[in-house]
């Protein structure tokens, strides 16, 4: 295990991209994978059920490993051996902390919180992180993708033909509302 380099910690956080070319369709098990990779020793891999709800997140930050999954909560842990990125999914051998290292914790908070970028999957990642270092425990699926079925767009599209231009702000309006209390109903 590598010493901790709070800067490099950072920069690993700041470089973090989502790789599309390794985003998963939705398996036999419904979950679809997202890979986001970063130059300088970040790697996340988060699974993502049908109702765009994250329900399992690995982050490798340097040595440091956090695995959060909805049912269990945040775990830490540390890389024994890299086998190179988890582009081979899975390769890196990793150890979990026996509990839950609180250093660990904070390192990862305070990295992840030099994040400003707009991903939900990475801001998901921050926000467990800085739960933890809180505290509090955050094991609920959280909706991080969101997604009309095909008779959702088929009405939006109804409603779009049937009414003025200018009932369209409305409508949008009414679907960010719908959107948001979805949202905050899945926090609960």
């Amino acid at each position: 295990m590598g010493t901790w380099n709070p800067e490099q910690a950072n920069q690993a956080v700041r470089s973090l991209a989502r790789i599309r070319a390794v985003e998963s369709p939705p398996g036999e098990d419904g979950l679809k994978s997202v890979w986001h990779q970063g130059a300088k020793g970040a790697d996340l891999l988060s699974y993502v059920d049908t109702r765009g709800h994250v329900t399992r997140q690995e982050l490798t930050l340097l040595d440091d490993y956090y695995l959060w999954t909805s049912q269990h909560g945040l775990r830490t842990g540390y890389v024994v051996e890299d086998g190179g990125s988890m582009a081979a999914k899975g390769s890196a051998t990793v150890t979990l902390d026996p509990d839950n290292d609180p250093t660990r914790i904070l390192r990862g908070q305070a990295a992840m919180a030099t994040y400003l970028g707009e991903d939900k999957y990475i801001r998901h990642a921050s926000e467990v992180l800085s739960l933890a270092a809180r505290g509090v425990s955050q094991s609920a699926e959280k909706t991080v993708t969101r997604s009309l079925s095909k008779e959702g767009l088929a009405a939006v599209g109804q409603a779009m033909q049937r009414s003025k231009w200018w009932l369209l702000p409305l409508i949008a309006a009414a679907f960010g509302l719908l959107g948001f209390g979805a949202a905050y109903l899945a926090t609960r």
